[in-house]
């Protein structure tokens, strides 16, 4: 397994508690992040994506389901299963490209269709 890969892992893992302090120790202070229709560069500004993703879907669960690229960059291809403040259930795919050490993220972009988000499943679905 690469190192991002494992430290994908572990980002994810901070993203399930939602826990926001938590996700950012993951990234450092000047980190950069891009995603659908935002840009973001350093801890303040990154905290403002995370803030609206966990006041939005208050439970999260993200699968790893495939990574290519060497130990400090890579891309990895996710899915995640989200439950909005309503218990509505919504699925989610995509792919970070990301790099960093072994602890810490200094650049991620993520794509993913922002849409996706709105189809409602009937049932909770376990990211697969």
């Amino acid at each position: 397994m690469l190192s991002i890969e494992r430290l994908a892992r572990r980002y994810w893992d901070a993203e399930e508690s939602r826990d926001v302090t938590a996700i950012l120790s993951y990234f450092r202070p000047d980190a950069q992040w891009h995603g659908p229709g935002r840009d973001s560069v350093g801890h303040a500004e990154i905290r403002g994506f995370y803030d609206e993703s966990v006041a939005g879907f208050p439970v999260l669960a993200v699968r790893i389901t495939d990574a290519i690229g060497t130990d400090d960059r890579a891309a990895v291809q996710w899915c995640a299963a989200l439950t909005d403040t309503e218990g509505r259930f919504h699925q989610l795919h995509g792919v970070n490209i990301m790099e960093g050490t072994a602890d810490q993220i200094s650049f991620l972009r993520t794509y993913f269709d922002p849409s996706e988000l709105d189809t409602v499943l009937d049932q909770p679905h376990a990211a697969h």
